[in-house]
């Protein structure tokens, strides 16, 4: 009879390593996807900003003469206006807001900002009323937010289980 080898690995084979290479290709794409947004934003500011600063100039060539408004040029700067509002909300002051008031049975759906009247439409959904009335309450002891208010709630059923779909409204401060 012929001795067969014995293979003895004291050292064992970690697991596959493929979710973790996966898992941090993922990460990467996410980080690089988000700095391409924050640099669009960034540059589509610069734009709006720039595109302000001629039509200021436009409409005021000198100080001493006074022109005749046009429609087109002012429809244009509220058109600038709203859209340079929007791109310099406090926003990561308000995510990082709702982000720290949540809770593991609550789910944000949607975040509505209101530049014009600073305020924001908040939806979401809840395991129970309870949740929704807690987030409300650290919603209100926030430095930022003033008169948060839960507008409308409801009960519905998603997969055979119950929850509330809410929707809270709140006013923001720029300090």
């Amino acid at each position: 009879m012929k001795p067969v080898a014995l293979s003895l690995d004291f050292h064992a084979q970690a697991r596959s390593r493929w979710l973790g290479a996966t898992l941090l290709g993922l990460a990467i794409l996410v980080t690089l996807a988000t700095l391409e947004f924050k640099s669009n934003s960034d540059a589509q500011l610069q734009q709006v900003q720039d595109d302000l600063r001629r039509l200021d100039r436009a409409a005021h060539p000198d100080a001493t003469r006074a022109r005749a408004s046009d429609p087109a040029r002012d429809r244009a700067l509220v058109r600038a206006n709203k859209v340079l509002d929007t791109l310099t909300l406090p926003w990561e002051d308000l995510f990082s807001m709702f982000e720290g008031a949540g809770s593991n049975g609550l789910g944000l759906l949607g975040i509505v900002p209101d530049p014009g009247s600073h305020t924001v439409r908040i939806s979401g959904e809840a395991k129970s009323l309870d949740e929704v009335i807690s987030y409300v309450a650290r919603l209100s002891n926030q430095p930022l937010l003033n008169q948060v208010h839960l507008s409308s709630y409801s009960t519905v059923t998603r997969d055979g289980v119950p929850a509330i779909e809410f929707l809270i409204t709140a006013q923001w401060t720029n300090s």
